[in-house]
């Protein structure tokens, strides 16, 4: 009788080891002795837009666009699943309206009152010294980039210069720190020619775009170099 108590135990015992319950109940065991470590916490992805000269009443995902609203289906595709915010102001202009969201200020107190151009010194121009967005964000472990158009501060009159971007915080940049890119290259990367010369290509429309566009090219090479 005792054995037979000690084989039924025994097939009982494997028939728990093998079956999902038991699993389930070793699991739980083990996760009693020794609970699970939390993994790192992670954060959701930001993706913020600025468009220059556009305003929601130009945007059909905002109400509005007109009888014949524009077809923006991928902002549309990112609006409705991320936050529109339908009170924010701002001054209409490139630098100030950029500094304001990128410091959470009024513009009397960024004194970014302007659009930054080459002439404007280094105090009316982002300073390095401000709490930015990526600033804040880095303290809970984000990473930022920043693409496209910059215009917040130098790279003329500035100490920091072509790393302006850095000094205000963001880790990654790519693009252009003027408030509109370079002038389109005409001549192609150089493969295209100027009026009267001797190569085969499209001519540029006069020899000062030429000139500039061959400027263009070799500010480009040197820089890639």
């Amino acid at each position: 009788m005792t054995s037979r108590r000690a084989v039924h135990a025994v097939c009982l015992a494997c028939a728990l080891l093998l079956s999902p319950v038991g699993d389930r109940v070793l699991a739980a065991r083990a996760t009693d002795q020794h609970p699970p470590s939390p993994g790192p916490q992670r954060h959701p992805n930001i993706l913020f837009f600025i468009m220059d000269d556009v305003g929601i009443d130009q945007m059909k995902i905002f109400g509005y666009g007109g009888a014949t609203p524009p077809r923006t289906p991928n902002i549309d595709t990112i609006a409705r699943g991320g936050v529109r915010f339908r009170n924010t102001w701002s001054m209409p202009e490139c630098s100030p309206s950029r500094a304001m969201f990128f410091e959470g200020r009024f513009p009397f107190r960024t004194n970014i009152l302007n659009v930054v151009t080459p002439e404007i010194l280094a105090n009316s121009q982002v300073s390095p010294f401000e709490t930015t967005t990526p600033d804040v964000l880095k303290t809970k472990g984000y990473s930022s980039g920043l693409f496209g158009k910059f215009h917040l501060a130098g790279p003329d009159n500035n100490p920091f210069h072509e790393g302006v971007v850095r000094a205000l915080g963001w880790d990654f940049f790519a693009g252009f720190l003027d408030g509109a890119p370079l002038n389109i290259d005409t001549t192609a990367g150089g493969v295209a020619v100027c009026s009267g010369g001797s190569s085969s290509g499209t001519a540029c429309a006069s020899n000062d775009d030429c000139a500039g566009a061959v400027h263009l090219a070799e500010l480009l090479r040197r820089r890639a170099g």
